[in-house]
């Protein structure tokens, strides 16, 4: 007759667990979708951005400067906006080109409809805007895609 001591099955069954459990660890960690070599097909990295395409104002004014500038920390909509500039609201375009910059940018406008080069707006999306930092701040800078809808915008051939 055999004897089962059940001490030594328990432990021999909590080993085994531990084993199985590092096994399946180690399967779901090697079924990533994509390895990190590619992390574009996550929606991040460098070439995350560069597919954007706009095809109207509207996708300026409701997606791109919402998303990449209108952030809470940013320029939301009340009182909190930084510098003031409100890139969430509606009549955008309009706004922009009625404002001026502080009078540390020079009191130049914001948005000079037909010029995005003249637009600090559109400067300050630069790599060396005439003032203050690059925008957006603590972010990766927009795309040459995102750029372009912005400058096309700004130029009216949206």
């Amino acid at each position: 007759m055999r004897v089962v001591n059940f001490a030594d099955m328990s432990s021999n069954a909590k080993a085994l667990g531990g084993h199985v459990g590092l096994a399946l660890l180690c399967a779901l960690w090697s079924a990533c979708a994509a390895p990190l070599e590619s992390p574009e097909r996550f929606g991040v990295g460098p070439d995350a951005a560069s597919a954007f395409t706009c095809a109207s104002a509207a996708e300026v004014e409701e997606e791109l400067l919402p998303m990449r500038c209108g952030t809470s920390l940013c320029h939301a909509a009340g009182e909190s906006a930084a510098a003031g500039l409100d890139l969430v609201s509606p009549d955008m375009q309009a706004r922009l080109a009625a404002a001026t910059s502080s009078e540390a940018c020079g009191s130049v406008p914001l948005l000079v409809p037909g010029d995005a080069d003249n637009s600090l707006l559109f400067q300050k999306l630069g790599a060396s805007p005439p003032c203050g930092s690059p925008m957006p701040l603590a972010q990766a800078p927009l795309s040459a895609d995102e750029l372009a809808c912005i400058s096309n915008w700004i130029g009216g051939t949206l």
